[in-house]
């Protein structure tokens, strides 16, 4: 499938909104394919815990934090 360039005019408005629904709509089938891992939610929630080890206070991991 080949990209073509799309105008940012009040014209294109809807072949965008075409296109976003389409991908959103991909996405949403996307998702609803995934099933709940709680075990990797445990393993996540353990890792971002902090840990006192020798006495000392090390922080947790932080995966989600912004830059």
């Amino acid at each position: 499938m080949a990209w073509a360039e799309m105008k940012k005019t009040i014209y294109s408005l809807d072949p965008w909104r075409e296109l976003l629904l389409a991908a959103n709509r991909r996405y949403l089938e996307f998702i609803s394919t995934i099933e709940e891992d709680k075990a990797g939610t445990d393993k996540l929630n353990k890792i971002s815990q902090p840990v006192e080890e020798n006495d000392r206070n090390l922080s947790r991991l932080q995966l989600l934090r912004s830059a």
